[in-house]
């Protein structure tokens, strides 16, 4: 009997040693792949950052307030005050019946389209006119929002 409690333990004592040992050798994997992860993930953003460069982001309102404060000597509050008041005639301009249209002097004009109507009902694609016609689900009148740059801008970015 002593024997076999002997043996049982020897038995125990090894599972648990190859337990710590395994999970040792988990652990140094674990460490290793999160290290090769951030290797990977900051390749990723230099990859990231090189595409960046082909289509960069536009400036944040945070950077255009504080470069028109720096240009024009005015407190960044006024210069948000400004912003805020254009924003606001922008949007009376268009919202009104009679004026539709904003013209900012040689930057551009915003206008505001109606779009009528379309009634549900089955339609023709005009390019494959050998297709079975479609269904159309009704769509109610809308408005949509025209931004066309004028030609000083134009000529600034050309």
């Amino acid at each position: 009997m002593a024997a076999k409690k002997r043996a049982t333990k020897k038995r125990a004592t090894k599972k648990a040693v190859s337990k710590k040992v395994a999970s040792k050798k988990t652990a140094a994997k674990k460490a290793a792949s999160k290290k090769s992860a951030g290797k990977k993930k900051a390749s990723s953003k230099k990859k990231a950052s090189a595409s960046a460069g082909a289509s960069p982001k536009s400036p944040s309102k945070s950077e255009i307030l504080n470069h028109i404060s720096a240009e024009t000597d005015l407190s960044r509050k006024e210069v948000n005050a400004v912003l805020e008041s254009l924003t606001e005639l922008v949007g009376d301009c268009l919202t009104k019946k009679k004026y539709g249209m904003f013209r900012m002097p040689g930057l551009c004009k915003i206008a505001v389209k109606k779009v009528p109507a379309k009634k549900a009902g089955y339609f023709t694609n005009p390019f494959d006119k050998d297709a079975p016609p479609s269904y159309r689900e009704a769509k109610p009148a809308s408005k949509r929002v025209r931004v066309v740059a004028l030609k000083a801008l134009k000529d600034v970015v050309n």
